[in-house]
């Protein structure tokens, strides 16, 4: 974990110093008034009603303005900036707005090229409903990731109804979904008195919301009536799962679908937590959020006011049927069919609680800490991570069990069941109250940033950054840590290794470097105010338990794994130089092999001269032998028969003979007689 001092040099940083108050203080959900936009930052400003915007990579860049048309009455308590980084949402207790934002281009990719006051249009939704029903609060929003351009947004309301509503429409939802249940055996469920008149004294009140990653059935692809025009947004097909938190620890179930033909009406709930416990989990809750691949089998966050975070995997009911599952490549299709069983209609998920994590929100005795509402935030940077934030610090969250699950579902033979129990590693980030001493300073926004690569910033390739926004305006930029990569083990090494005598299962390099590696406890980047002075006692103190933490979780692991590669070198190298030595032996060996090879080659050339001349003088014996027999060699019988022939048939070539001397006589009398000269000489010739 690092830390960036650049980002305190930025123009934002020192406009929204001035800015502070100390009469403002900050709500128990305004942990999330910041946002990024590719490099850029905004910060939503509760003074000056607008927005601020600085190029992060850039330390001379130009801070913008960007002015609303119309401006919110009310408090905002977060922003969210859809996936095509073309909209704001403002998110209130009394109402949800959207700024248009400019297009960024010119030198560093900025707004409106650069201009320092831009003026946004500005517009709200369902505005006219929440002014007409006072009572009714906008309990959590956020811009449905469905939406092909970005123009849906998903609000819940305190009536306990989830809404969607598009840009286009802003005053009448596409979708309502009445998302509270009421007991049968509950006193509020007749029809005179509505759930909702008692939820708020019995905690019955909807205090967040969620939406998982998406799952797709073959009903719309097997359906022969949609048009090309449907067909082009996939994303309008999916089926997101949405899971509402009340207080008292229900959580509701449904999908939410921007096609017409899967949008569903059926809310589940409340879900049923597993293993069962005689106070049903019986605490304040007041976050949720959802990691992992989504659907059936993902990872459920349920966060209280205590500190304490719950890790939830969705299980389907048991009785439910598979439902094919389609997707773009082989890999996340078998991904999908293994982790996600979707049918709208079946028995409601119920959750089974593996896990159960205590954070440490600060560093002072935990009587002097107060009930802080955390808030959770995921990112599309990563799937197996969260930030949980609260007005104290920033915490984060590792979930080793999605990985897990991802390969167990990815590999082709069965995992062990404990491959499938990692526990969670949780990174203290940042605390501003260290001392019971000093004066809080709350979290106003965090946002995640990857940087690019820049060649006017080189400290901004690779890796994520978490900025954390302070009431003093301070911006500080914690890069995440990232998790140890899986080295393979050098093959040469592990033949050494397993065939070690006397010895069983030997652990790997990485294995063991990890868990030296491993830690039980972070040290935070510690913040606070200068407003009020430290106590030098306590001070101390904490500097003493800092540099203890820093030694015990920090630098002693590193030497610990030092040494350990340091004890497999020194094995590496007594192996190199026991196989050098060797190498020398088997070169001599070589050597000497290759002499013999030489001489041998020159008794074999010597051994086959003195065999061709025994040939030789075989032979001549062999003539000679054969010369003196008293009989005829079958060569000579030969010769002898093919002489017999050539005599009898002399006869016969005598008269032939005899005949073309006649006629060539003949030939030349009659020349003489014609007076031909040339005639005759031809004939002779010829």
């Amino acid at each position: 974990m690092s830390v960036s001092s650049d980002l305190r040099n930025l123009s934002i940083c020192k406009k929204l110093s001035e800015n502070v108050k100390e009469s403002l203080c900050v709500g128990p959900n305004q942990c999330c008034l910041a946002a990024v936009v590719d490099d850029n930052i905004l910060v939503w400003s509760q003074e000056d009603c607008c927005l601020y915007a600085q190029h992060l990579q850039q330390q001379d860049s130009v801070l913008q303005t960007l002015s609303l048309t119309r401006p919110p009455l009310w408090s905002v308590q977060s922003i969210h900036v859809n996936k095509q980084g073309t909209g704001v949402l403002l998110v209130g207790r009394r109402g949800v707005g959207v700024v248009d934002l400019p297009q960024r281009w010119g030198k560093h990719h900025t707004f409106d090229g650069g201009r320092e006051n831009i003026t946004c249009r500005t517009e709200y939704i369902a505005e006219r409903f929440l002014v007409c029903h006072q009572r009714i609060d906008v309990v959590a929003a956020c811009w449905h990731p469905g939406s092909p351009n970005g123009n849906h947004v998903v609000m819940l309301a305190s009536d306990h109804y989830l809404r969607v509503y598009s840009l286009r429409g802003r005053d009448v939802p596409e979708q309502a979904l009445a998302v509270s249940v009421p007991r049968p055996d509950s006193v509020f469920s007749s029809h005179a008195a509505p759930a909702k008149y008692g939820s708020s004294a019995l905690g019955e009140e909807a205090v967040d919301f969620t939406i998982g990653a998406p799952v797709v059935t073959d009903g719309v692809k097997k359906s022969g009536d949609v048009g090309d025009s449907e067909k082009k947004d996939d994303a309008a097909d999916f089926l997101w799962p949405v899971y509402v938190l009340y207080a008292n620890g229900d959580v509701y179930h449904t999908y939410l679908s921007l096609h017409h033909k899967l949008r569903s009406r059926t809310v589940s709930g409340p879900l049923v937590l597993l293993p069962p416990r005689e106070d049903n989990y019986a605490l304040e809750w007041c976050s949720v959020c959802c990691v992992g691949e989504g659907g059936v089998g993902s990872v459920l966050v349920l966060a209280t006011t205590g500190g304490r975070v719950f890790h939830c995997v969705v299980m389907p009911p048991k009785d439910e049927p598979d439902v094919p599952v389609t997707s773009g490549s082989h890999d996340e299709l078998k991904l999908t069919q293994g982790l996600s069983r979707l049918s709208v209609s079946s028995p409601s998920v119920s959750l089974y609680v593996y896990e159960c994590v205590d954070l440490q929100l600060s560093l002072c005795p935990d009587q002097l800490l107060a009930p802080r509402p955390l808030m959770l935030c995921t990112h599309d940077s990563f799937t197996n991570r969260y930030l949980v934030l609260h007005s104290a610090g920033v915490h984060l969250v590792t979930v080793s069990l999605v990985d897990s699950m991802r390969r167990f579902v990815m590999s082709s033979h069965a995992a062990p069941d404990d491959e499938l129990g990692g526990e969670c590693c949780v990174e203290h980030l940042v605390c501003t109250l260290a001392l019971p001493s000093a004066a809080l300073v709350p979290v106003t926004a965090c946002a995640v940033w990857c940087p690019g690569p820049s060649a006017l910033s080189p400290r901004g390739v690779g890796g994520c950054e978490v900025l954390v926004l302070l009431l003093t305006g301070a911006l500080l930029s914690v890069r995440l840590p990232a998790l140890l990569p899986l080295l393979p083990l050098p093959p040469l090494l592990a033949a050494v290794e397993s065939k070690a005598p006397g010895r069983g299962s030997v652990e790997s390099l990485e294995t063991a470097v990890r868990r030296c590696l491993q830690r039980g406890s972070s040290q935070p980047l510690l913040a606070s105010s200068s407003a009020r002075p430290l106590d030098p006692v306590e001070a101390l103190d904490l500097t003493n338990k800092t540099l203890h933490k820093l030694r015990a979780n920090y630098l002693v692991p590193q030497n610990t794994a030092a040494n350990l590669i340091n004890h497999r070198v020194r094995v590496l190298f007594d192996l190199q130089r026991a196989l050098v030595s060797q190498l020398n032996d088997l070169t001599q060996e070589l050597q000497t092999l290759q002499q013999n090879t030489v001489r041998l080659q020159i008794l074999q050339q010597e051994a086959k001269d003195r065999q061709d001349s025994i040939f030789r003088r075989l032979d001549a014996v062999c003539a000679t032998t054969l010369r003196r027999l008293p009989g005829l060699s079958s060569g000579e019988r030969w010769m002898l028969k093919e002489l017999q022939s050539m005599q009898e048939q002399m006869p016969e070539l005598r008269d032939d003979l005899q005949h073309l001397h006649t006629k060539l006589q003949w030939h030349e009398t009659i020349a003489q007689v014609a007076g031909d000269p040339i005639l005759p000489a031809k004939l002779n010739s010829d």
